[in-house]
């Protein structure tokens, strides 16, 4: 993995290395993940000079993108088939539950989970960029734009804050909590069977 040449670029404020190298079945190629994050291809190039003006041209498009972009986080809910639609027999079902949002019943808000009776929350927080239309990039570990496109077709989509990262957060944990809580007694018949005989509300029914 021969180095051809070394340069440097300035990347969101930031100045980095770039190795450009060579061999016979790659081309002409560098390790630089802008070129990924744009779709541009890092390898394969005939020339040197190819290579150069492909990393210009791309770092000066991911600036222009960067100027607009928003960081969003993009929510979806989840509901099982048996929570969220009406029972007709024992094993068939029709129709959502009036309380199903209308986003969801149309297909834009969710998808049905497996059997059973049960919701989930999905959410990310991503990078909105305007190139060639809206596309949704994940938020790298630095906090830059990772590399990757996500549909967020049937997703809410939210201007992010980190409070609202941070609520999102702690329903996560909540949810955690109430499933550790479950799993520590269901396998337990003894305790099971004396928590459904006691007569005590169990959570929040009604």
């Amino acid at each position: 993995m021969p180095i051809i040449d070394r340069g440097t670029v300035k990347v969101d404020g930031k100045w980095r290395h770039l190795n450009m190298m060579f061999t016979k079945t790659k081309g002409f190629y560098c390790d630089f993940d802008i070129l990924d994050v744009m779709g541009v291809p890092s390898r394969g190039y005939e020339t040197l000079r190819s290579l150069q003006l492909a990393i210009q041209e791309t770092l000066q498009k991911y600036h222009d993108a960067r100027k607009e972009m928003r960081k969003v986080i993009a929510c979806r809910l989840h509901l099982s088939t048996e929570i969220s639609m009406n029972r007709v027999d024992g094993h068939s079902f029709r129709g959502y539950k009036p309380w199903v949002p209308k986003n969801y019943v149309e297909g834009r808000g969710g998808f049905s989970t497996p059997p059973g009776v049960g919701f989930s929350i999905e959410w990310e927080s991503l990078w909105e960029m305007k190139e060639n239309g809206l596309k949704y990039k994940p938020v790298a570990e630095d906090g830059g734009v990772g590399v990757g496109e996500r549909c967020v077709d049937g997703w809410v989509i939210l201007d992010w804050t980190p409070d609202r990262e941070k609520s999102l957060k702690a329903i996560d944990e909540a949810l955690e909590g109430l499933a550790e809580k479950v799993s520590g007694i269901f396998y337990e018949p003894e305790t099971l069977t004396k928590l459904l005989d006691s007569g005590r509300k169990l959570i929040g029914e009604k």
